[in-house]
């Protein structure tokens, strides 16, 4: 099977679960280090997939023919660039929730 015979749904679901995959390393970094770096590095990229959900669901209305055209990977890349907003919005200081992530953590160590 050469790349071009992969489906546009195909393309989705493999990228959605790669979305995935990395949620689930988020949290499992969360759950099970003390390390401030990857807390940190943790809590970034969970506000990166909050951020690209909210940007998915805001773009579903938004029709741009003359960037996407109506192809069958129109779909796809569409979401790829939502999901890359999502991740240049989190590097660039995002809305908060990584550092208030952060910090919940940071003190609940120091509880314990």
């Amino acid at each position: 099977m050469n790349g071009l015979s992969h489906t546009p749904s195909m393309i989705h679901s493999a990228y959605s679960q790669a979305a995935a995959s990395s949620m689930a390393r988020a949290e499992a970094n969360i759950g099970a280090v003390s390390n401030d770096s990857h807390i940190k590095q943790a809590a970034m990229e969970f506000e990166q997939v909050f951020i690209s959900q909210m940007l998915q669901h805001m773009f579903e209305g938004v029709n741009a023919p003359s960037l996407f055209g109506s192809g069958a990977g129109s779909t796809t890349y569409k979401k790829m660039l939502v999901d890359a907003y999502g991740k240049e919005m989190a590097n660039a200081g995002g809305i908060g929730i990584a550092d208030y992530m952060v910090a919940e953590f940071q003190r609940n160590q120091e509880i314990k």
